[in-house]
C-alpha cells in the first residue's frame, strides 16, 4: 500500500506528513511507528526528525494530528510539528479553494490548538501563531524535586554543578529541563550532558534545553516580527526526548522563554526571540499561569509516496 507524503521544516526541524483517512488511521499508525527509524533515515530513508499523521474526513476538514517521533515513540506536542502541519492545511485549502485561510484548529492528544496564521509581506507562506497552553515550572511540578536531585547527580558527575545556578523544570504536555547560562557551553559538553540526562528511572527520555544570551542580527529574525517589541535574544541548544539533537523545537522554544519570563527581567509585553542552529522562533506570555503562544516561519520541502 502506497501513502502520499510532503516534507516539511521549521527552522530545520524537519517532519514527513502523511494525510491519513479516518478509516485508515488506525491500522496505519502502529505500521509508521515500526517504520519510523527507516523513513526517517537520512542517509536510506526520507529524512525527518518525526513523521506526522493528518486525520481527515476530506481534506477540507481535519480532526486530528498525530506525530511519530524519529524512534518511533509518540509525541506528546511539538510546536514546530503543530506549525508545520497547519501550513499544510493552509496551502491544501489554497490550492484547492483559492482563498488563504486565517487560522485552523489542530487536535493532539487530547488538547486543542489554535493556530493564527500571520502573512508577511513578499513570502509564499505566512508565520504561524501557536496558542501551546500553559507551561509549569519547578515546584508546580511533581516531578521537579526528583528531577532536581537526578540532574545535580548528573552534573557532578560531569563536572559542571555551576549549571544549577539557574536550573527549571517545565511541563508543556511534554517535560523539559531548562538551563540558563551566562555564556554558551561547548556543543560536546552540551551532548554529553543531555545524553546523560536521558538515563533517569523516572522518565522515558527528556527535553534538555541550554540558553545562553547573543547578538541577534536584523536579517536572522522573520519579516513577520521585525515590526513587534522583541526582548534581548537567547541562542539555544535543544536535545530532544526521541528524536536526539535537533536543529530547533517549538516546545523548548516556550520552556526556555517561560523560564526567563518568570525571572521578572523581560516585559510581558515583548516576544522572547530563541535563536536555534535551524533558526529563530519567538514564544510570548502575556499573563502568567496563562497560556503561552509560540510563532514561527515553516517551509514545504517537496513531496512523494512511501510503502507501507
Amino acid at each position: 500500500m502506497f501513502i502520499e507524503f510532503e516534507k516539511w521544516h521549521g527552522c530545520k526541524n524537519d517532519f514527513i506528513i502523511c494525510w491519513v483517512n479516518q478509516s485508515q488511521y488506525a491500522n496505519l499508525v502502529p505500521s509508521l511507528q515500526r517504520k519510523a527509524k527507516v523513513f526517517c533515515d537520512r542517509n536510506t530513508g526520507i529524512g525527518g526528525d518525526g513523521l506526522i499523521i493528518l486525520i481527515h474526513q476530506n481534506h477540507e476538514t481535519t480532526k486530528q494530528l498525530i506525530i511519530i517521533n524519529s524512534d518511533g515513540s509518540l509525541a506528546k506536542t511539538c510546536g514546530n510539528g503543530i506549525r508545520c502541519a497547519a501550513l499544510s492545511v493552509y496551502q491544501h485549502a489554497l490550492e484547492q479553494n483559492k482563498n488563504s485561510l486565517e487560522s485552523v484548529e489542530l487536535r493532539m492528544a487530547e488538547q486543542e490548538y489554535s493556530c493564527q496564521f500571520v502573512p508577511q509581506k513578499g513570502a509564499l507562506l505566512p508565520l504561524v501563531q501557536v496558542d501551546m497552553g500553559t507551561p509549569h515550572l519547578n515546584e508546580k511540578n511533581s516531578w521537579h524535586r526528583d528531577a532536581l536531585a537526578f540532574v545535580r547527580k548528573t552534573l557532578n558527575e560531569h563536572q559542571c554543578p555551576h549549571f544549577l545556578k539557574e536550573f527549571y523544570t517545565c511541563s508543556l504536555a511534554n517535560n523539559h529541563l531548562v538551563f540558563i547560562l551566562e555564556e554558551e557551553e561547548s556543543l560536546a559538553k552540551m551532548r554529553e550532558i543531555s545524553q546523560s540526562l536521558q538515563k533517569s528511572p523516572d522518565w522515558d527520555g527528556i527535553n534538555v534545553n541550554f540558553a545562553s544570551p547573543l547578538a541577534l542580527a536584523r536579517n536572522q529574525i522573520p519579516l513577520g516580527m521585525r515590526n513587534q517589541e522583541l526582548a534581548d535574544p537567547y541562542k539555544v541548544f535543544i536535545w530532544e526526548r526521541g528524536a536526539g539533537e535537533t536543529p530547533a523545537c517549538g516546545s523548548g522554544a516556550c520552556a526556555v522563554s517561560a523560564a526567563l519570563l518568570s525571572t521578572g527581567l523581560i516585559a510581558r509585553s515583548s516576544w522572547v526571540p530563541t535563536l536555534f542552529p535551524g533558526g529563530c522562533l519567538f514564544a510570548k506570555q502575556d499573563v502568567e499561569e496563562e497560556a503561552i503562544v509560540l510563532c514561527g516561519p515553516g517551509e514545504f520541502i517537496f513531496s512523494g509516496k512511501i510503502e507501507i
